[in-house]
């Protein structure tokens, strides 16, 4: 008896072809010890095999010319050389496109045919199952009443995901290629409503979709993610399993999306000018045109997108197929809900003298206003006097919101945030915002600000250096008081409350601990622990964590000294810290 195997004869182009493999005889193997010779009942055919034909860096080493198709395989113990395994025992493991293998037993994994068919270790019950379970569960999580939308509806993974969906009672809707599969996908499947990719898919998607799309399961990208795509409806959220449509052209697919964010499509088919938005996520389309977008911004095709390595990122074992958001889709999401919106950076202690010393290295929100500015949402600085009463700079504030039409979000740090905070007690202010975000803000104030206040000379030093740098008076650090900020907390705690409960807020404060950080952090460890000797507890050396969280408002206590959510530096991310803000801040509204 001879095994048959079939083994890659050349690259692929495009969709594999019988010309692509070569079946060959060769003899059987004989286990060696500790081995274990397979007789192969069921092999996968899985739509991963074609990335493995491609001679590109991927999370898997190709499969080499000459060598046998990889693939996983159920089958039944033929002769073993170790003692955990006897014949007729059923197991799985990668054995590839052949009819009989040689395992290390360690590789295998036992299979009781007691509790379901061996054949559902390939399917449902093994690595398509666990793609649809975790893909599902920790990222699409949809909920009863939402809409999810499944490419390669009647595939493996596909059929999985809309039987989950289904069981926490969101509406289903599949997409597969024919009439056969879609009647399966219906029929046998019970999806909610089936959708042929071979038809009109804007018309099919209208009907089915009417109100937009909350989770879309992409397994096949090209022409029906861009169907689907400007159909998201606000906190929609895209599991991103495959694209093996894109992955058999070697030339870019039609479809283009624009690159600055704004989310329009040209195509190179004709499309209606003018066509309505598809969703609040003001998705819209543009007419097939080449060039730039309505912003300026440069078309990129969608198969140039697809090849961005930021579009989505493996997190775990790729056996899981546990996939991540991708920073760029969280990015694009953001710019789309802040459409409309201004940031205003409301700087803090000292932080328009670090913004001043940028050319030298320093830096004190440059990368968070780049960050915002390359999203194309429109966001201002509001430069503070450090040393200027909290009223005078909440009257700056003030200004700010009412200098354009446009609804506000407010980023204060350290001082600012306080400020901002005083602003939006001011009539009318809060109706004029969208939400508030304060990072390491002294609400309750500061044991520092106290410590120099008990020192005349120190004072007298500080006021004196803070008018000859026109960074205001004394009066603004005897605004930061622990005395002072009580009784301003006291006197609008009911204000405050009934701000928090109408405006989403979220406050931020970091501890710097005892030991960690770098150079940047050793500065302030010396103030941390003298506050933590007088009782003011964790602390980032300028400000307690106490007195950052504002009640009613969303909280987080994050690692570092005072400057550490603003400024870069080894360890920091001061986009990523605001990023999570903003997220946490439109979640809240």
């Amino acid at each position: 008896m001879m095994n048959q195997q079939i083994l890659l004869a050349r690259r692929p182009q495009g969709a594999p072809v019988a010309e692509d493999f070569r079946l060959v005889e060769t003899p059987i193997p004989d286990p060696g010890p500790g081995d274990v010779l397979v007789q192969h009942r069921f092999i996968s055919l899985d739509p991963y095999q074609r990335g493995r034909m491609d001679d590109v860096k991927s999370y898997s080493a190709p499969v080499a010319i000459g060598g046998v198709m990889e693939c996983q395989a159920v089958g039944q113990v033929a002769g073993s050389s170790d003692a955990r395994f006897r014949e007729g025992d059923w197991v799985l493991g990668g054995f590839g496109w052949q009819g009989y293998s040689v395992r290390p037993a360690k590789s295998l994994i036992p299979i009781d045919p007691k509790e379901a068919p061996p054949s559902t270790a390939l399917g449902v019950l093994g690595m398509p199952g666990l793609t649809a379970w975790v893909g599902l569960e920790d990222i699409g999580q949809p909920k009863a009443g939402e809409m999810l939308v499944v490419s390669a509806a009647s595939g493996a993974v596909g059929q999985v995901v809309g039987q989950l969906g289904r069981i926490r009672g969101a509406k289903v809707v599949g997409i597969a290629g024919g009439a056969e599969k879609c009647a399966f996908v219906k029929d046998t499947l019970h999806f909610d409503a089936a959708i042929d990719h071979r038809g009109n898919l804007d018309a099919q998607l209208d009907a089915a979709c009417p109100d937009g799309v909350d989770v879309y399961w992409e397994n096949v990208g090209g022409a029906v993610q861009a169907a689907v795509f400007p159909r998201f409806r606000d906190f929609g959220r895209m599991v991103m399993c495959g694209m093996i449509g894109p992955g058999r052209r070697r030339a870019p697919i039609s479809g283009r999306w624009c690159a600055s964010g704004c989310g329009s499509r040209a195509s190179s088919s004709p499309t209606p000018a003018g066509r309505a938005t598809r969703s609040s996520a003001r998705k819209c389309w543009a007419t097939s045109r080449p060039g730039a977008c309505s912003t300026g911004r440069t078309w990129h095709t969608a198969w140039q997108m697809r090849r961005r390595p930021s579009w989505a990122c493996w997190r775990g074992a790729i056996s899981a197929s546990r996939l991540s958001h991708s920073t760029d889709m969280e990015d694009a999401a953001l710019a789309s809900h802040l459409a409309g919106t201004r940031v205003l950076l409301c700087y803090g202690l000292l932080g328009e003298v670090m913004a001043g010393l940028a050319p030298i290295g320093m830096d004190y929100m440059g990368e968070q206003l780049a960050w915002l500015t390359g999203l194309g949402i429109a966001v201002q600085v509001v430069k503070l006097p450090t040393a200027a009463p909290v009223a005078i700079n909440a009257g700056r504030i003030a200004e700010a919101i009412l200098a354009d039409p446009l609804p506000a979000i407010l980023v204060g740090h350290s001082k600012g945030g306080l400020e901002a905070l005083a602003a939006l007690m001011r009539p009318g202010m809060a109706e004029r915002c969208r939400g508030f975000i304060a990072l390491q803000s002294p609400f309750f104030g500061s044991p520092i600000a106290d410590l120099i206040l008990a020192r005349r000379p120190v004072l007298m030093a500080v006021n004196h250096v803070a008018r000859l740098s026109r960074l205001g008076t004394g009066r603004g650090l005897l605004d930061l008081t622990t005395q002072v900020r009580q009784d301003w907390m006291r006197g609008h705690a009911a204000r405050v409350t009934a701000l928090t409960a109408r405006l989403p807020v979220v406050t931020l404060a970091t501890d710097l601990g005892a030991e960690g950080g770098d150079w940047r952090d050793g500065i302030y460890r010396p103030l941390a622990r003298w506050m933590l000797a007088q009782g003011a507890g964790p602390n980032d050396g300028l400000v307690p964590v106490a007195s950052a969280l504002l009640p009613g408002a969303r909280q987080a206590v994050l690692p570092g000294c005072h400057r550490a959510l603003v400024a870069r530096g080894a360890g920091r991310d001061p986009v990523g810290v605001l990023r999570m803000a903003l997220k946490r801040m439109l979640a809240a509204a």
